[in-house]
């Protein structure tokens, strides 16, 4: 994916991101594969040290494919693999923040909350936090 400045007025910054996602899941009842996107907008003030920034932004699975094990086959015989679309999406938003510290270290945070897409159940903790420690050399 990539993501590209929409607007900038000295230190404000307003830009768009396009993500292409695959993700993979395996129980012992089913292993799920699946394809697809994730695109947000985010708007922030970037400084040299330092950096605040809000995001918005929605994530959808395209197609995923289901592969049951035996056990589940079993259970349930009328159960079927292959291909299922669509398989749902959530939008996301929060705040994340960066400070430069010296020269070489960075720490980061990213902290939101997600809600799911139509009227599906949202997760049971519907929020995400992200800390990050970038060390350049």
């Amino acid at each position: 994916g990539g993501q590209i400045s929409i607007y900038q007025k000295k230190n404000f910054i307003f830009s768009a991101k396009v993500l292409s996602v695959f993700r993979n899941h395996q129980t012992k009842l089913v292993r799920m594969s699946s394809f697809g996107s994730q695109t947000s907008v985010l708007a922030g003030l970037y400084k040299p040290k330092w950096h605040v920034a809000g995001e918005f932004g929605y994530d959808k699975s395209s197609i995923t494919h289901l592969k049951h094990s035996d056990a589940m086959k079993e259970n349930f015989p009328s159960i079927s693999d292959g291909w299922f679309s669509p398989s749902g999406g959530h939008f996301y938003y929060g705040v994340q923040g960066s400070k430069t510290i010296h020269q070489s270290f960075e720490i980061s945070i990213i902290v939101g909350s997600t809600n799911a897409q139509f009227k599906d159940k949202n997760p049971l903790l519907p929020i995400y936090c992200q800390i990050g420690l970038n060390y350049t050399f």
